[in-house]
């Protein structure tokens, strides 16, 4: 799974929602060219993964991405700097503590990546 070809992928759009037992390598996924990753890992079984390669330069909307998961992996050099939709990305994951402070400028989606509540 992990040497899966991704290059012509635009959405993961619930790819692995409520895949419980999900926890396959896929930090070596180039995922450059995906603009959909709404609550792609919802609900699954995502584990401690190093996901700091993917690269996310078509990023449109990152909803819900790792919500209800207990994803702790390390996202430390992420660049969501390209405007993606991030609301909710961690929303009912309480797992999640790694440090955030040095990603590209994303203004104040930061503190509604955790938000429970739909944006008015």
């Amino acid at each position: 799974m992990n040497a899966w070809n991704l290059g012509s992928v635009v959405t993961m759009k619930n790819m692995f929602e409520n895949a419980v037992n999900f926890n396959s390598a896929v930090n070596g996924w180039d995922v450059s060219s995906v603009t959909n990753f709404y609550n792609m890992f919802g609900g699954s079984g995502l584990g401690d993964q190093d996901l700091n390669a993917w690269v996310f330069t078509s990023a449109s909307d990152m909803t819900g991405m790792l919500q209800y998961t207990s994803f702790n992996g390390n996202i430390a050099s992420w660049d969501l700097s390209g405007g993606a939709n991030k609301y909710g990305m961690f929303k009912y994951n309480s797992h999640f503590n790694q440090d955030i402070n040095g990603w590209s400028s994303i203004g104040g989606t930061k503190t509604r990546m955790w938000d429970v509540r739909r944006p008015r």
